[in-house]
């Protein structure tokens, strides 16, 4: 196989897991800016790196990768980790309003996690409390029965709160 298509071959299936944690977007740097606030510095710097290389060996006649095992290598490497993100993004569910609202893939549960990535995880004080979220969060999950009063009553407050996100058109790609 040519260089072109061991890179192509490489990014689409980073562009595929990237997608399935949430991308959106065109190419692929465009997926990788709807979703880096969930990857720290190097990731990003390794991901655009490797989109970059991909965009000039496709476009540009007659370009080169220099060091093709470097390029494997650190594509290989994302791939690994974003397939351990995949793993691990059942455990980052919206446990509670889960439990509440009945369904992981329901309206109100997607706003409250788009929050969560968009918003919440991109300062300090919402990593701590979406730290804190996942320490208590699922043992409480287990205990709301639910159609029952506790179901209903935190079912009330999580209503209140996808309305006010929902009321501040707060862009949740």
């Amino acid at each position: 196989m040519g260089q072109i298509e061991d890179v192509i071959s490489l990014t689409r299936e980073i562009e595929s897991l990237l997608e399935q944690l949430g991308a959106s977007g065109k190419g692929l740097h465009q997926k990788i800016s709807s979703i880096e606030n969930r990857f720290d510095r190097d990731t990003i710097k390794q991901l655009r790196w490797v989109a970059t290389l991909r965009n000039k060996i496709v476009h540009e006649h007659g370009f080169k990768i220099d060091n093709m095992s470097d390029y494997k290598s650190t594509a290989k490497s994302l791939i690994k980790k974003l397939k351990q993100m995949k793993k691990s993004k059942k455990k980052e569910g919206c446990f509670i309003a889960t439990a509440v609202y009945g369904s992981y893939d329901c309206e109100e549960v997607l706003v409250l996690r788009r929050y969560r990535d968009q918003k919440l995880l991109t300062n300090p004080f919402g990593r701590v409390f979406v730290r804190f979220y996942y320490a208590v969060s699922p043992s409480l999950a287990r205990r709301i029965n639910a159609g029952g009063f506790l179901a209903r009553k935190i079912r009330h407050i999580l209503d209140k709160i996808v309305y006010r996100v929902m009321q501040h058109r707060i862009p949740l790609k």
